[in-house]
């Protein structure tokens, strides 16, 4: 009886410790959250819980999973500004995780102290900031830019790593070295299918002054096959222009797959396609179904031809409809430049 008492009295107090321990705090809220498979919404719940409570009581890494999580809205309510800030206070404690992560954030918001922090990092070794700094300034800054970008990716090319490979190809090419398409060609051999579908671009469009049609459906077969979203999507628009049945059934295919895996473009066309008066009832409903899915991406020109459809067609007219996605198309689409603006604002008429 009196071992049980004791048993007990200790079990207690262990308990009572646990729940002011940030490490086992966080052990178990980053379990619930980031290694358990099949996490229920309270599981989820409990571990941003944990997480956050000891990230308050000091602890670096909880801090850092709890911002990131934040930040990022894995398996939660996004909140960049919350996360962007236990992410600073993470870093602040010497986690350098938190920094690469604030290195993210930082280019994406054009901050220069997200270069001075990529370099910092990329000294210690991180290869993974040498291809992001090379990909922003690429992106942003290529001219005053080009040959640091070569500078940082060149051990990277060495060891063959794909995305230097990729990205230096690109950058060469930008520059007029034709080398650039070795690069992109050993890149592809090796693997990455960024380069097989930019191969099979620059091949199909003849730019830069390389153009074979025959290497071009290579390569763009080869991204497919890998499961290439952009590719599944230009190689779906090539087999619709052989206008036979089969071309066409393997195109919708892809178009499928590719709208599938979230690619707004493949959305709208498998829509448009889906939409034709050929087909039954049932599989224009699918069209619109994908026509409304790809423009709640904030894709304008899905929510251009979302509010024709609701204002032309017979079965879908819907003038609340119509006037709810009008609007936002046109917000984001002037915003944008869109090329359909002008086709919008002559045939169209502007909701009051």
């Amino acid at each position: 009886m009196l071992y049980q008492k004791i048993k007990r009295k200790w079990t207690d107090m262990k308990d009572k410790r646990d729940k002011e321990n940030p490490k086992v705090l966080f052990q178990e809220g980053f379990h619930l959250i980031f290694e358990k498979e099949l996490n229920s919404p309270e599981e989820i719940d409990r571990g941003y819980a944990l997480l956050q409570k000891a990230a308050e009581l000091g602890h670096a890494e909880a801090m850092f999973w709890y911002g990131s999580g934040l930040e990022r809205g894995y398996k939660t309510v996004q909140d960049i500004q919350s996360g962007v800030e236990w992410l600073k206070k993470s870093q602040s404690l010497g986690n350098k995780m938190a920094k690469q992560a604030l290195v993210y954030h930082y280019l994406e918001q054009g901050d220069s102290q997200g270069v001075k922090w990529a370099l910092e990092l990329i000294e210690d070794g991180n290869e993974d900031l040498a291809i992001k700094l090379g990909e922003y300034w690429f992106a942003y800054h290529f001219e005053e830019k080009s040959d640091e970008i070569i500078r940082l990716l060149t051990p990277l090319v060495k060891k063959e790593n794909l995305e230097a490979l990729h990205l230096m190809g690109g950058v060469l090419l930008e520059k007029g070295d034709i080398s650039g398409k070795d690069l992109l060609e050993r890149s592809a051999v090796l693997g990455n299918t960024h380069s097989m579908y930019s191969l099979g671009y620059l091949y199909l469009t003849g730019d830069k002054g390389f153009s074979d049609q025959a290497k071009a459906h290579e390569y763009l077969r080869q991204a497919v096959e890998a499961q290439h979203v952009d590719a599944m999507f230009l190689y779906a628009n090539l087999l619709m222009h052989e206008m036979t049945e089969q071309s066409t059934e393997e195109a919708l295919t892809l178009l499928h797959q590719a709208a599938i895996h979230g690619h707004p473009m493949s959305m709208l066309h498998l829509a448009k396609r889906l939409l034709h008066e050929r087909y039954p009832e049932e599989v224009q409903d699918e069209g619109v179904r994908w026509l409304i899915k790809a423009a709640e991406s904030n894709f304008s020109e899905a929510m251009y031809e979302l509010a024709k459809l609701y204002r032309d067609h017979p079965r879908y007219q819907n003038p609340e409809k119509y006037h709810h996605w009008f609007k936002k198309a046109m917000q984001i689409g002037q915003a944008e430049d869109a090329p359909w603006i002008q086709e919008a604002l002559q045939n169209l008429t502007s909701p009051r």
